[in-house]
């Protein structure tokens, strides 16, 4: 079982976000959007508007596996919307429970 914890992103992690996101999208959602939708999307997780929305208050929650030090799992919310959020296999409930006791 894995050592999860759950906490606020850090300017640090923006890269690795970038990448998590990058990878769930390529894997689980590019497939079944068209060639324009694809593209609109990763402009919108260019890691320069990831930077630019962090910086203005947009909070990004992340799962952090806390044996290998990889985020697993991220949740973008801005007051009580919700933004993209992709996690590997088996941890939403645990990322979803979190920000909930934590913003709505």
């Amino acid at each position: 079982m894995k050592r999860v914890e759950i906490r606020e992103a850090c300017f640090e992690d923006l890269n690795e976000i970038n990448r998590l996101v990058e990878r769930v999208f390529d894997q689980f959602v590019a497939p079944g959007y068209s060639d324009e939708g694809v593209e609109s999307f990763l402009r919108y997780i260019d890691l320069d508007l990831i930077r630019a929305r962090f910086n203005q208050n947009h909070i990004i929650y992340i799962a952090e596996n806390l044996d290998t030090k990889h985020i697993i799992g991220m949740l973008e919310v801005k007051i009580i919307i919700m933004y993209p959020c992709f996690v590997d296999k088996h941890i939403w409930t645990e990322c979803w429970t979190h920000v909930n006791s934590c913003c709505f």
